[in-house]
């Protein structure tokens, strides 16, 4: 699983928050893709949690380093193949890993909605719906959590999440 890195590290938030605002959508490039097992939430939290530095408190004194806000901009459904079997889930088990290292968490919900007349989603999706929005704002540090709507401005949401998620830094002992 690759990570893809947005912006490396900078001292500048007008560049770091420019960099936010271009992040959008996933576009899976045609149905069956991957057989459509193209989102491993998980694995990538797993992934992204060994390639994050331990976290500074930011301060900018001498031997300090940053502190460190993880972004994510998800559906929040897992699916993917597990020992040859497909899964849906909404596993954020990495996110009490990550979070208990200090780092923040700032989660863009992509609302995943209904699809009542499909069976698909009747048999797999539905069962989860409930849960998704409640899990990933589990998974989120507290006040870092937005929604966003099919149609809605993606950019401006992660513009407004990032603004959020460096008014509310903090300093820790």
């Amino acid at each position: 699983m690759a990570v893809n890195t947005v912006q490396t590290l900078t001292s500048s938030l007008s560049l770091a928050q420019s960099a936010a605002a271009g992040v959008s959508v996933v576009t899976v490039p045609y149905n069956n893709y991957n057989s459509d097992e193209y989102t491993n939430f998980a694995g990538a939290l797993s992934k992204l949690n060994t390639v994050m530095p331990a976290p500074g408190n930011g301060t900018n004194a001498t031997g300090d380093t940053p502190q460190e806000v993880l972004f994510l901009v998800t559906d929040g459904v897992d699916d993917t193949n597990v020992g040859g079997t497909r899964s849906y889930a909404i596993n954020t088990a990495n996110c009490t890993t990550i979070k208990n290292r200090g780092i923040r968490i700032a989660v863009l919900y992509t609302t995943y909605y209904p699809l009542p007349t499909n069976a698909w989603y009747n048999t797999y999706i539905k069962p989860l719906q409930a849960n998704i929005s409640p899990t990933l704002q589990g998974c989120a540090t507290p006040g870092l959590f937005f929604e966003v709507s099919t149609g809605g401005d993606i950019s401006a949401a992660m513009s407004a999440l990032f603004q959020k998620a460096v008014t509310t830094a903090y300093l820790s002992k």
